[in-house]
Formats: C-alpha cells, structure tokens, sequence
C-alpha cells in the first residue's frame, strides 16, 4: 500500500466554502445533510462515516469485511448498492484495509498511481471517484476501534492533494466536530462490538454489574442464572479483549465503548 497512498499533515489554511452548519441540536440525518451540502461545495463525491475495528482482517479477528457489506458499519451519501457491492467484491482486493485499521493519520489512496489492484480502481472510477481520502477522527490512539470518514473526490490524485492541502486547515476540525456531535447521542451506532452483537445483552448487563463491584453470587442471584452461567460470559469477554484479569477487562470494557 506505500505505494498507493500518501500520509498527510494538516495544514492550516482556510477552506474556501461556508461551514456555519453542524450545531449540536442536529439529528443525525441533519447533520448528514448538512455535511454533505458542505463537501459537495469541495467537489466531492460521496462521503461516509463508519468505524473499523483494529484488528480487521487479522486471523483470530472476530469482525471481516464481508459483513460490511450488510451496511450496518456505513453510514453517509455513498449509495447502499456501492456499499454492498464493494465489500461484496472488492474490498478484499484493496491495499486500503490493509492500512486503515492501524492508521492514526489522514491518508491518500491512489488511482492508476503505480496501482497493484487495477479492479479496485476500476470500480470507482466508473462511479466518478478518482480520489479516495480517508480520515481517522476522535481518539484514534487510545481504543481497540476508531471512526473515521471516507471522502471520495472526482479530481486526480495530484490535482485532489493539492486541494487537500489548501483546505485541511479547516476541513478536518470540522470533521473532527462532525464526529463529536454524532457521538454525543449515537456513539453505540457505529461501535463494531455492539453493532455485530459481540456481547449479548445479558453478557453486557453482567459485565456491567461487575465493574459495579458485585461478586459472581450477587450476579446470579440478581439475574436468576446459574454462577456457571454469569462466570462463563465474563470469561469469554476476557478472552474476547484479550484481558489478562478482570481489572483490565473493566477498563478494556470502558475504553472500547461497550459500557
């Protein structure tokens, strides 16, 4: 992918378009729309948000792009048919998910740039996108998952890296607002763990109890199960985090979103 992409810095420069929108009294909807009349201003395509766990594609990974394609990860202006199409066809094709997952910064995919996957490139083009941006927003650093937006532009790589560079002074702060504002009710919607019932609603509920300080007993009496039952859905959640004790799963709980 090193040779398809090129990491950016933002740079602070004024974006040439009005962007006195996105007030935090916004639906999710009016915020979609409201965005997508601002990127449209930039000669953007398509533009969507979705998460991405940091561990796609891995092995032992309990998510796979092939259920992207359901489209309960993809939210935004691209077209649901483009959506299941792409994971369907195409994304296991794309050097992108090979980078996404573990990026922290704004980056640039390249088309027809030295490009290893002519078919990936093909299938946006013909749908009028010569650019791909992709940029990680909220603390990227820190959780098992992140959001990110993907802004697909119908300038050439070298002409949309030069756009980019004027308007990212801007742009990124309003995505990064953007972000914020969808998460101040919605930040369930896009969490890859619930999003894919990882954890039940009882599992969930007990592993709630248990950052509260209750003891297994206390749990099984509460909720009428068996300790068995309350012991097993905490150890599969420690297996499934990778906790090494319960101490660590309630944090790993917390930072993941999932309480």
């Amino acid at each position: 992918m090193n040779d398809r992409s090129l990491i950016l810095e933002q740079e602070a420069v004024a974006v040439p378009f009005s962007s006195s929108v996105l007030v935090s009294e916004c639906s999710w909807d009016k915020l979609f729309s409201e965005l997508q009349v601002l990127l449209e201003q930039l000669d953007f395509v398509y533009f969507t948000y979705s998460s991405v766990p940091r561990d796609l594609g891995t092995p032992d990974s309990l998510f796979s792009l092939s259920k992207r394609r359901y489209g309960v990860d993809t939210q935004g202006s691209l077209p649901e048919d483009i959506v299941a199409r792409y994971y369907k066809e195409m994304a296991g094709k794309d050097p992108l998910w090979d980078v996404l997952p573990r990026s922290e910064k704004p980056f640039i995919t390249q088309i027809n740039q030295s490009s290893s996957t002519p078919v990936v490139d093909a299938f946006w083009e013909q749908r009028g996108v010569k650019s791909r941006l992709y940029v990680p927003v909220g603390d990227v650093d820190k959780t098992s998952w992140f959001n990110y937006f993907g802004l697909y532009h119908k300038l050439p790589h070298d002409q949309f890296v030069e756009v980019y560079r004027r308007i990212s002074g801007s742009l990124l702060p309003l995505l990064e607002r953007c972000h914020k504002l969808l998460q101040l009710d919605g930040s369930k919607e896009t969490n890859p763990y619930i999003r894919h019932a990882v954890f039940s609603e009882t599992c969930r509920t007990i592993l709630s109890m248990t950052a509260n300080g209750m003891s297994v007993k206390m749990i099984a009496d509460h909720l009428r199960l068996t300790e068995e039952g309350v012991t097993y859905h905490i150890t599969r959640a420690k297996k499934v985090l990778q906790a090494r004790n319960k101490t660590q799963l309630i944090a790993l709980l917390y930072q993941s979103g999932i309480l």
